[in-house]
């Protein structure tokens, strides 16, 4: 079950997201051959990751983050 992050927490999560982000467009661009950017927005290539892995994303890193 989810619990209410602090901020710090939160700030941590949403960087943490962020790179996990930017790992996904690289490997998208490998897929491709050329950078994803030419097809797509920076935020279509976040809002497919987040489709994709959010979810389990967060999962993840709240159990290794939990206290």
């Amino acid at each position: 079950m989810s619990r209410k992050l602090t901020a710090a927490e939160m700030k941590e999560f949403l960087r943490s997201q962020c790179e996990e982000i930017l790992k996904y467009k690289w490997c998208l661009g490998e897929k491709l051959h050329h950078d994803p950017l030419l097809d797509k927005t920076i935020n279509d290539i976040g809002h497919e990751w987040i489709q994709l892995y959010a979810r389990e994303y967060r999962k993840k890193w709240e159990e290794t983050h939990s206290h």
